[in-house]
């Protein structure tokens, strides 16, 4: 049994987990971003997909999103919409239901999604019909995930693991002011699963919304690295030191 296990000591974010699918070999189809880019263009930007017009925006990656990235106004004015309300759940959900990858893959990709979008809900006393994303709506959020999604399904593996998930403590600054550690959408992911999670003495968030999300919507189990045969191990790393490291991560033959 082929299992990939993730070792969380020091946190979890997406940038470590597609970095370390890299490193132990994953790869997504070539022109895979450039296609996603496009199909998000066209569907969120571009009205292929119709924006609900009443719904309440939900916050996003941290609470204090300053909104997706692309160019503002067209005709319709759906793009100023777009900036003012975020980007819905359902509108991610027709991106990732068109994108250029496996039904396995979209299939993780929308329980990634839904993951989050729960969380979100949760915090901003929502639905998954009324939700909207901030900064886990943007075109490079979305293209992470399907990213991640796509070469988690190209390696082919039986069983995914994930060690105890360690965050930071105290507050971030953000554009909304001052939050607490963990983020609320995180801490509502940390309610709402069966992971075990560590306080270290690190005075910042080490565990973000995209990064727990991926581990949960990806299926992984938390228990003790499993017996067997390393095949091969990476290490990925986040976009931001933290002072702790990358993320260690191994494809393992258990005996």
């Amino acid at each position: 049994m082929k299992t990939l296990y993730l070792d969380c000591k020091n946190g979890v974010c997406a940038d470590m987990i597609i970095s370390g699918l890299r490193a132990l070999g994953a790869e997504t189809e070539a022109g895979f971003e450039e296609d996603m880019s496009q199909l998000i263009h066209r569907v969120i930007e571009h009205g292929e997909y119709e924006q609900g017009d009443h719904h309440e925006s939900g916050e996003s990656e941290h609470c204090c999103s300053a909104g997706a990235h692309h160019a503002h106004g067209d005709e319709k004015g759906r793009l100023h919409h777009l900036h003012s309300h975020g980007v819905s759940y359902a509108a991610i959900k027709e991106v990732l239901g068109r994108a250029p990858m496996t039904e396995s893959a979209k299939q993780t990709a929308q329980k990634i999604y839904e993951t989050i979008a729960r969380a979100e809900a949760r915090v901003h006393k929502a639905t998954l019909e009324t939700v909207h994303f901030h900064e886990v709506g943007r075109a490079e959020a979305i293209i992470n995930i399907a990213k991640a999604a796509a070469m988690l399904d190209s390696m082919g593996v039986d069983k995914i693991v994930c060690s105890e998930v360690c965050d930071g403590c105290g507050t971030i600054e953000c554009s909304h002011g001052i939050i607490p550690v963990p983020v609320p959408a995180v801490k509502a992911m940390m309610d709402s699963c069966d992971y075990v999670f560590k306080t270290e003495p690190v005075s910042t968030e080490l565990v973000t919304p995209s990064g727990l999300g991926m581990l949960i919507g990806m299926g992984a189990k938390c228990a003790p690295r499993p017996e067997g045969s390393i095949i091969a191990k990476g290490i990925g790393y986040g976009g931001r030191d933290t002072g702790r490291g990358g993320m260690e991560i191994y494809i393992i033959e258990e005996e």
